[in-house]
């Protein structure tokens, strides 16, 4: 039976993945005919079985010193503040449209009638004529 790189390739990558238990009963048995007629991915499959099997048994290590450290950033002097300040703009704009409604044409299903828009207008408590 000829066998394509191709077979092998795939045949490859199932192997991982039936170590894994990733693979579908259809894919495991197409990957064990595959490895009955293919020699050289019969033995790759056994040498990645073996060191499988060696890492998983292996004892898991703890790093004696720190992998890698965070460098603290540096502001320079009036970065903080102005950052500070660009915060609490953008929270008092989010927490005022939140209180006074959404920002944007007025949706309605009531339809709006032509003469109110020419209404006019209310005057405020405060500047009402006696």
């Amino acid at each position: 039976m000829d066998v394509s790189s191709t077979d092998c390739a795939l045949a490859r990558e199932s192997v991982s993945a039936d170590l894994d238990g990733e693979l579908s009963e259809l894919d495991s048995r197409r990957l064990q005919v595959h490895l009955r007629v293919c020699a050289d991915c019969s033995a790759w499959a056994e040498q990645i079985a073996v060191a499988t099997l060696q890492l998983r048994e292996a004892p898991v290590e703890s790093p004696t010193a720190p992998v890698f450290e965070l460098q603290r950033r540096r502001y320079t002097r009036g970065v903080a503040p102005a950052l500070a300040a660009a915060v609490v703009a953008v929270v008092a704009v989010f927490l005022g449209g939140a209180h006074h409604g959404p920002v944007g044409p007025r949706t309605t299903s009531t339809p709006v009638n032509p003469s109110d828009l020419h209404a006019p207008a209310v005057q405020h408590r405060a500047f009402r004529a006696v």
